[in-house]
């Protein structure tokens, strides 16, 4: 299986990006009409009010755990 993509994705067939429980890490943020909980696209890694999790799909079921922040550096984009 190729680095970063799905398991298994076949027509008519269910859908599984499995990773080891670990497919997508994600900063989970609730919306609310306080304006106080945010995430960073700057950094990629600042957040406040938000939960860091894991999602994962096995023959087409979404199972999502409790995570942590990734240690990594997130891509730099440059104007040309």
């Amino acid at each position: 299986v190729r680095r970063g993509y799905p398991e298994s994705m076949k027509e008519d067939q269910p859908f599984t990006w499995w990773k080891n429980n670990r497919a997508l890490v994600v900063y989970k943020v609730t919306g609310d009409t306080s304006g106080k909980k945010w995430f960073s696209l700057k950094d990629w890694k600042s957040g406040k009010g938000g939960v860091w999790e894991y999602w994962s799909v096995n023959e087409g079921k979404l199972r999502v755990i409790d995570g942590e922040a990734p240690n990594c550096t997130p891509l730099i984009l440059r104007e040309y």
